[in-house]
């Protein structure tokens, strides 16, 4: 049985084989003779994606001239999709789970302070007191001013994050 103590050093990130496939490489391990040359070991993991699969470790596949391959079934290697929708619900294109957000609209509407400003909005439904087809708007003295338009975008990345964007009409001098 063989020991070898360095199977290699990272000394670059992912290298990006193809579509849901990465390549990660360890070089300049231990000395390492094969062949009658002085090499030495390195070792390659390839990971392709499988987004359904149970988590599972690299499996060891061959060594040839010093350098060990290994392959690794993993949701790591997946690319990241985001889904995009107009109105207030999104299904994660993975596991298939609904996140509508329309559950969190309010009659009242949420009332927050950030930055020394009162603002009001609303989750996927008209702020109340905005005026109509306002997602919200920032208060002075209870007014509101500067409204968000109602015009919303729902995002969910794979990587894990959900966005929902209000967009209104650009002020051009501010």
């Amino acid at each position: 049985m063989v020991s070898v103590s360095n199977m290699g050093m990272s000394k670059r990130g992912p290298i990006i084989e193809g579509r849901d496939q990465l390549l990660l490489e360890f070089t300049d391990g231990s000395v390492c003779m094969s062949e009658g040359q002085k090499l030495s070991y390195s070792t390659q993991i390839h990971l392709v994606c499988s987004r359904g699969a149970s988590a599972m470790g690299p499996r060891f596949q061959f060594n040839q001239n010093c350098t060990a391959i290994f392959l690794w079934d993993t949701k790591a290697a997946c690319a990241i999709q985001t889904v995009k929708n107009d109105n207030c619900a999104v299904v994660d294109p993975v596991s298939g789970f609904k996140y509508n957000l329309q559950l969190l609209a309010s009659k009242e509407g949420y009332k927050t302070t950030g930055n020394g400003k009162d603002f009001m909005l609303n989750i996927c439904e008209d702020a109340p007191g905005c005026g109509p087809g306002m997602g919200g708007c920032e208060l002075e003295n209870s007014h509101p001013v500067s409204p968000v338009g109602v015009e919303k975008t729902l995002k969910y990345s794979t990587d894990g994050v959900l966005q929902l964007t209000y967009k209104g009409v650009l002020d051009g001098p501010t």
